[in-house]
């Protein structure tokens, strides 16, 4: 569709049955409905509103959630060890 990319991130080194890829959207209308919006809202003016104080707030709470995976790989490189 005009306006929208996908693209692949390629392999993960040791993680072959995990597939990452990415989308993005210029000049895409997307309708409000369909939205992700469990931390931030587009209000029907078009402004932004977010239940967080700041936008680093915002981006701990995103990158906590990628840390918590992280973790867990690190873990599982433990039980699993020659």
């Amino acid at each position: 569709m005009p306006g929208v990319t996908l693209g692949d991130c390629g392999p993960k080194i040791g993680f072959q049955g995990i597939d990452n890829g990415f989308i993005g959207f210029r000049n895409y209308r997307i309708n409000k409905e369909s939205l992700l919006d469990r931390f931030s809202q587009v209000l029907d003016n078009g402004d932004f509103v977010s239940s967080f104080k700041s936008s680093e707030e915002r981006f701990a709470v995103v990158l906590g959630a990628l840390e918590e995976g992280r973790v867990s790989l690190v873990g599982g490189a433990q039980v699993y060890k020659n």
